[in-house]
């Protein structure tokens, strides 16, 4: 599996002042946002990769119908059945104004039926419906959602390595993910650079022969 990783941080350079006088909660206030940005940055990455899986002609019709938005998630259900995708680690990704059409859909917000006595549409999740998981993301175009395993698609983190220089550095590691923080002053701003970076990268994976572990769903023209 060939993956190509981008180095991608976040800098935020904090003056004396700041340090000493304005600054409050620097895990809230440094620290915070760029982790956030960091974990955007590789949310983005992880969606382009799924948005070069193939269309199989699953398509959502182009005026929201909750019976006919049911058959496409219906549909999809069945393609990755017949694509011998394994029951469990099912996905779809789907764009915000998809996630709208599915929540009109009444097996989707009523506990009953879903299985999960309502814990996913509490926590914000649209849920799991007919073994496939639905992920709301802001990173797929409009109109769009990509079905897929949790094996179809690789992604991979690296922390840098830490500098010369005495610069102070740490390495954290979380379930796998890797980021590197370098305080480092630069006298020249009488400034502390704050640096959060890692090198990752997504990409699809790909069996030889017809089986796929992910596919696009588009919406049919009006």
């Amino acid at each position: 599996i060939e993956v190509t990783l981008a180095h991608t941080y976040s800098a935020t350079l904090v003056t004396d002042e700041d340090l000493s006088l304005a600054l409050e909660d620097y895990g809230f206030q440094i620290l915070m946002p760029a982790i956030v940005a960091i974990a955007e940055a590789a949310e983005n990455s992880c969606a382009t990769a799924l948005l070069t899986a193939p269309d199989v002609g699953i398509q959502w019709p182009a005026t929201p119908d909750p019976q006919d938005d049911l058959d496409v998630v219906l549909a999809i259900r069945e393609r990755m059945t017949s694509e011998k995708i394994p029951a469990a680690g099912r996905y779809c990704a789907v764009s915000p104004d998809v996630a709208t059409r599915l929540l009109n859909i009444p097996e989707f917000v009523q506990a009953s039926l879903r299985g999960d006595q309502g814990d996913a549409l509490t926590s914000a999740s649209i849920g799991t419906v007919f073994g496939l998981q639905f992920l709301e993301t802001v990173t797929m175009p409009a109109d769009t959602a990509v079905a897929f395993h949790q094996s179809g698609v690789c992604f991979a983190n690296v922390a840098p390595r830490p500098p010369g220089g005495g610069a102070d550095c740490t390495v954290a590691v979380d379930s796998g993910l890797q980021l590197r923080q370098l305080l480092q002053y630069a006298p020249h701003k009488l400034s502390t650079a704050s640096i959060i970076s890692v090198f990752s990268g997504a990409s699809l994976i790909e069996d030889e022969g017809s089986t796929l572990r992910a596919f696009r769903v588009d919406t049919q023209a009006s």
